[in-house]
């Protein structure tokens, strides 16, 4: 929404697997936004997609931008 940010509460990064030299891709998606927290997570993959490197969750405080 216009005027807001996000500030990170916590963040939990799980590495499942050695990355190797190259090229990664990566998806992500917001769960969840309420009127003060919200919620997301993301996955790397290898250059491929065939192989999980790390996966992520986070809480986002969310605080209107002061200008």
């Amino acid at each position: 929404e216009p005027g807001y940010t996000c500030s990170t509460i916590s963040l939990t990064v799980n590495m499942q697997a050695a990355g190797q030299e190259g090229h990664f891709l990566a998806a992500a998606s917001v769960d969840r936004v309420g009127r003060k927290v919200a919620f997301a997570h993301a996955t790397l993959y290898d250059g491929d997609g065939s192989r999980v490197i790390a996966n992520a969750i986070s809480s986002l405080a969310v605080v209107p931008v002061q200008t």
